[in-house]
């Protein structure tokens, strides 16, 4: 088994040319190299004392964590880069790209975010501790999708389209930074899948994949808006 120091070392070539393209345009990064489950934090001195992102790849598990995304905070400037292009920039830094990942969660949400979420529990009749997940033949899909996170998540990997959203209820107990918050918080997670292809008005399952592989329900609801 190779150690973390060889493979820091075979990272530190990637490391430098993406690092570079962040520094370059104003971005310090911070990461441990040893460790490629790691953050990777980026700060500006545009926005001095602020974090601007905080993301984790998992590359493995083909799953992008994004702890903080405060990249509409950050003042505008010529060299200012989009949640997109540093994601794009951070998979480089551990070795893989945007579209390798197939599901991205969002660690910290707001409170757009959390009243989508506890209206769908209170409609269910369902506590904070529910854990649930929502397609696009639900009801509820377009209340999730008018959040600016699945906005951000669209456009963190274009190639492909978002095929269900997850919400995880987790106790901070159950999390390793648990001292630093209270009681509960809800990881609002995208998964995605090539078979879904971008239109004007939102997702459409790809007819061909949902013959192939596809659940029944899946290829009715194409079937159905086909006939509209």
């Amino acid at each position: 088994m190779r150690s973390f120091s060889l493979l820091a070392s075979l990272l530190l070539p990637v490391l430098g040319v993406q690092a570079g393209v962040l520094e370059d345009n104003g971005y310090r990064v911070t990461c441990d190299t040893e460790n490629p489950y790691g953050d990777v934090n980026l700060m500006t001195e545009r926005w001095p004392g602020n974090m601007v992102n905080k993301i984790a790849i998992n590359k493995e598990g083909a799953v992008a964590t994004i702890y903080s995304a405060r990249n509409s905070e950050e003042p505008d400037s010529e060299d200012k880069l989009t949640l997109a292009q540093i994601f794009s920039a951070v998979c480089g830094l551990r070795d893989t790209s945007p579209g390798y990942i197939n599901r991205v969660v969002f660690d910290s949400l707001d409170s757009d975010a959390q009243a989508v979420i506890s209206g769908y529990r209170a409609a269910k009749g369902e506590t904070e501790n529910y854990s649930f997940t929502v397609t696009p033949s639900d009801d509820s899909w377009g209340e999730f999708t008018n959040l600016h996170y699945y906005t951000d998540a669209e456009s963190l990997i274009p190639s492909k389209g978002i095929s269900e959203i997850k919400v995880t209820a987790m106790n901070v107990k159950d999390i390793w930074d648990w001292n630093e918050r209270n009681g509960h918080i809800d990881l609002l997670q995208f998964t995605y899948s090539s078979r879904y292809v971008r239109e004007e008005d939102g997702y459409q399952l790809d007819l061909l994949g949902a013959s192939q592989s596809g659940s029944e329900r899946d290829l009715k609801l194409v079937l159905e808006k086909a006939e509209l």
